[in-house]
Parts: C-alpha cells; sequence; structure tokens
C-alpha cells in the first residue's frame, strides 16, 4: 500500500531540499519555510508563524497524530513524510525556520505527493 496514489510519489528528502532552495532557503532554512505556509492560522501575530503562501503551497498547522492516537499541535506544527523511512519535513509555528525531523514510522503525518513524468 503506497501514501500516493497511481502515478504520484512520495517526495525524497532531495525532492523537499529543491522546493526549500528554490522558495528561497537552503535544506528548509532562511525564508523558504514562511513562504509556503499559510498566511494565516499559525497563532498570534506576535508569534511570527504566519506565512506568506507565494506559491500557493498552502502548508497548513495541522499537527501530527501519535500511534496510540493522540493528537498533538493543531495551530502549532506540520509535518510532511518523506520517502526516506521515519523523516520527516518540519514547518514549526513560531518560526520561519525549518528542516527536518525524525519520529517513528507508527505516527502520522501530513502528506504530499508529486506527479510523476
Amino acid at each position: 500500500m503506497s501514501a500516493c496514489p497511481d502515478g504520484w510519489y512520495l517526495p525524497s528528502v532531495e525532492d523537499w531540499e529543491t522546493l526549500f532552495g528554490y522558495a528561497g532557503g537552503k535544506n528548509g532554512y532562511g525564508t523558504a519555510i514562511k513562504k509556503l505556509k499559510t498566511v494565516d492560522g499559525w497563532g498570534a501575530p506576535r508569534d511570527r508563524g504566519n506565512g506568506t503562501d507565494d506559491y500557493g503551497f498552502s502548508a497548513a498547522p495541522v499537527g501530527m497524530v501519535y500511534k496510540d492516537g493522540s493528537y498533538m499541535n493543531n495551530g502549532g506544527s506540520t509535518h510532511f513524510w518523506t520517502s526516506t523511512s521515519g523523516t520527516v519535513a518540519d514547518f514549526p509555528k513560531a518560526s520561519e525556520y525549518g528542516g527536518f525531523n525524525f519520529f517513528s514510522n507508527d505516527n502520522g503525518f501530513s502528506v504530499r505527493c508529486i506527479k510523476d513524468n
């Protein structure tokens, strides 16, 4: 079973790095995360978490689901699976900086798929 439909694939860490680089950051750092986040929902203005959504990627702060079914960080962060086992692309709340993190494959995270050429 795949996380993506036929003709699509789960992005690799390298695919995410390419996106981050295109959006103005290096390996998720700099302004890339801010440019990929939604313009609201990331907390109060003082948190500086809202994005500019320059490219229509619209990463929303939906949190995650732990393997025990508990839910965490709605409005506080979002993470997207990569094709590398246990690795997620991180979009933290109060920062324009992100990158990668590691979690058990038993947890639930958001998915973005890339269409095969």
